[in-house]
């Protein structure tokens, strides 16, 4: 997970394709992702670390919290693939 954030603060596109799941990896194929992940540096804003891991709404998913915002958290959702947690989603879920 850290590594996630650690590549999306550095903008490294070449790092971070080896962790995106297949979807994401085919429908940025011709994305240049550090073009893709630019907004998502306003989303984590500074944070580096996870604050929270929980499964997320399906047994395939797993939530990390990385901070909130007024009273919305921020997750970046992970999806198991290939027998490992690859990077699904930024989110930012109602606490409701």
């Amino acid at each position: 997970m850290t590594n996630v954030l650690t590549v999306i603060h550095a903008s490294d596109g070449a790092a971070i394709r080896p962790l995106m799941t297949a979807t994401n990896y085919c429908e940025n194929s011709d994305d240049d992702p550090v073009g893709l992940f630019r907004e998502s540096k306003v989303t984590i804003g500074d944070v580096k670390r996870v604050t929270e891991l929980g499964r997320h709404w399906h047994k395939w998913f797993m939530a990390a919290k990385i901070r909130v915002v007024g009273d919305e958290p921020v997750v970046v959702v992970l999806r198991h693939e290939d027998g490992k947690f690859l990077f699904d989603d930024l989110n930012s879920p109602s606490v409701e």
